[in-house]
């Protein structure tokens, strides 16, 4: 009978714990002093999406962290916002994030999200016509720039925990960012021309037609314009 009873007080102590959590995540949407409201969507439909998010992730967070391991509600509740507000820079930075991994260059696990996204910002702005549906989902870019570089600087580490936690964001929309980037390593510059198939066309310039620079006449003839006629005698200059 011990071992029942047990069980239902540790589950019981859970669930305390994660409805308190909940409610102070929720609570941080709503709270004037908190920069985190400045990111919150004036849509009722985002606003909802985000509400009702919140306490599945939490939930899944502290199965999967016990005591969320060191992120707080706060954290939990502003990385539910980002991948609302914008879920193509977000997946671009977790997708750069994971062919790192894959090709054994990861970052340290203290290095930050946001220098992630920083480093391959480029490749994204030269596929912008390529994801152009995909980003006019994002919100302002200004706004992106501060929430993860400055105000929610997540780590490498945090954003790999939350991502484990995350249910809010399209997991398509990386797969296929991890596809445009395959395609595009594979596509290798074209070999340039060999210098030595070039010289003898240039050599035969005007003067020769060109399937006779091909085979290699233009030189021969190039030098003989040059040799001496007295038989190998220069004569004297006047």
């Amino acid at each position: 009978m011990e071992g029942p009873a047990r069980a239902e007080s540790a589950q019981s102590l859970l669930e305390v714990q994660a409805a308190r959590s909940i409610q102070e995540a929720l609570c941080c949407l709503h709270d004037e002093c908190d920069c985190l409201i400045d990111y919150v969507p004036d849509n009722v439909v985002s606003m909802r999406r985000i509400v009702n998010t919140v306490p599945i992730t939490v939930r899944l967070l502290q199965q999967q962290q016990g005591a969320f391991g060191g992120l707080s509600p706060r954290q939990a509740v502003a990385w539910v916002v980002l991948a609302n507000q914008w879920p193509c820079r977000l997946s671009w930075a977790l997708q750069c994030l994971e062919d790192q991994q894959q090709a054994g260059s990861a970052p340290e696990a203290c290095a930050l999200l946001w220098d992630v996204f920083c480093d391959h910002s480029l490749e994204l702005h030269t596929m912008t016509a390529t994801l152009q549906k995909v980003l006019d989902l994002d919100g302002d870019p200004e706004l992106f720039r501060r929430f993860l570089g400055a105000d929610f600087p997540f780590t490498v580490a945090e954003a790999q925990s939350l991502l484990r936690c995350t249910v809010n964001l399209d997991h398509s929309i990386r797969r296929r960012m991890g596809l445009i980037r395959a395609v595009s390593t594979l596509k290798t510059p074209r070999p340039p021309k060999s210098p030595a198939r070039q010289a003898p066309h240039a050599a035969g310039g005007a003067n020769h037609a060109p399937g006779a620079a091909w085979a290699g006449q233009a030189p021969a003839r190039a030098c003989e314009a040059h040799q001496p006629q007295d038989g190998g005698k220069s004569r004297p200059m006047a």
